[in-house]
């Protein structure tokens, strides 16, 4: 028994490890918060400068995006990263999406992303139901709290046309110090 836990503990400290260090720095993929559009542009170079900024507002923070990515491969689909950029233009969230004709694809695929996440982040702090007037029953959302980022998972389902949208926010936390 004793030589089973002398290759177990370690191997627990490697997972505790590999786990957390994601969120050291905290951003997405390599593209971590505070950089620049030149530096992003130098880690992803087919990222491409939007011709008009376009303006985000979520989770109480106003961004302005004037870079994309294109064509991600995430759980056999390809998504579209937009970086985000706060009042000092500064990387503050990236913003990951793709639209779907059919509500059955891009729940499966919900489905996939959100177990990869729990994967990666463990267990949410919530999953909650999205429907309301805008979006039909079975939209969802989902979110990981960690140390230097939320995350934030969107299955939403227009109603009528029963197409649906895939979203993923990395989001910096916000600051309190003027509170």
């Amino acid at each position: 028994m004793k030589l089973n836990l002398f290759f177990i503990i370690p191997s627990l400290a490697i997972l505790a490890s590999a786990a957390t260090s994601d969120d050291t720095e905290g951003g997405w993929n390599n593209a971590h918060w505070g950089m620049t559009a030149q530096q992003i542009r130098e880690t992803y170079p087919s990222s491409q400068m939007l011709s008009t900024p376009e303006t985000y507002q979520f989770g109480g923070g106003r961004y302005i995006c004037s870079l994309v990515l294109p064509n991600v491969p995430i759980a056999d689909e390809t998504f579209n990263v937009h970086f985000l950029m706060d009042r000092t233009s500064s990387l503050a969230a990236v913003q990951i999406q793709r639209d779907f004709p059919i509500t059955a694809k891009g729940k499966s695929v919900f489905n996939t992303i959100r177990d990869m996440l729990t994967q990666k982040y463990g267990a949410a702090v919530s999953d909650d139901d999205a429907s309301n007037s805008s979006f039909a029953p079975g939209s969802r959302t989902v979110k990981w709290q960690c140390t230097n980022m939320q995350i934030i998972l969107r299955y939403l389902i227009t109603p009528r046309s029963g197409e649906c949208r895939i979203s993923i926010a990395y989001q910096k936390p916000q600051s309190t110090e003027n509170l």
